[in-house]
């Protein structure tokens, strides 16, 4: 049985309103950080648990800065799974192993990945429940995912999200129906 972690995000609004509306630097800037701090938790999560020959990767991870973090934990090379062939090129040039796939079917082999960091990317998924197939097929140990708490006012700003929720309930559930136990959530 696989063990899932939930980290909730509640941005601070006027900082995600800055960069919502900037679409510049500014934007990248505030994903990298909140990304960062939460694959560094990820990463101090997992660090008892973690042996040298165990994989992880992080799904939607861009252009790998959420690696870059887990990395420096834990001294290992993450995969980086993204739809952008754009990022996933800015994350091999950094040295991480790259795979370009949508999640709802990755192709990868059952259990390959022991574990596995998802951070703000369950929203922008267009099938919930093939993604969360896909990632109970290949994932062996744990899933730490890192899920946006929105209103319906903050969902109608962001146009790349396709689902939005107060609760985590509608990201998790479909994991625990699954099989997966949930080992803690950790609040905004």
């Amino acid at each position: 049985m696989s063990i899932l972690t939930a980290e909730l995000a509640q941005h601070d609004n006027a900082a995600y309103e800055a960069a919502q509306k900037s679409r510049t630097v500014d934007q990248r800037g505030f994903w990298v950080q909140a990304t960062r701090e939460a694959a560094t938790n990820f990463a101090l999560t997992i660090a008892p648990s973690f042996f040298d020959d165990d994989s992880v990767a992080d799904f939607g991870g861009s252009e790998g800065y959420g690696c870059d973090a887990i990395n420096e934990v834990l001294h290992c090379i993450p995969l980086v799974v993204d739809l952008n062939e754009r990022d996933l090129e800015e994350a091999a040039r950094k040295g991480h192993k790259t795979l370009q796939s949508r999640l709802e079917n990755i192709p990868l082999a059952d259990g390959a990945i022991d574990w596995a960091f998802c951070s703000h990317v369950l929203e922008h998924v267009a099938d919930l429940e093939a993604t969360a197939n896909e990632l109970t097929r290949i994932i062996k140990r744990g899933l730490y995912i890192v899920v946006p708490l929105e209103t319906a006012e903050t969902f109608e700003k962001n146009i790349e999200h396709v689902r939005h929720s107060l609760t985590p309930d509608l990201f998790i559930e479909p994991f625990t129906r699954r099989g997966w136990r949930e080992s803690f959530r950790i609040p905004p």
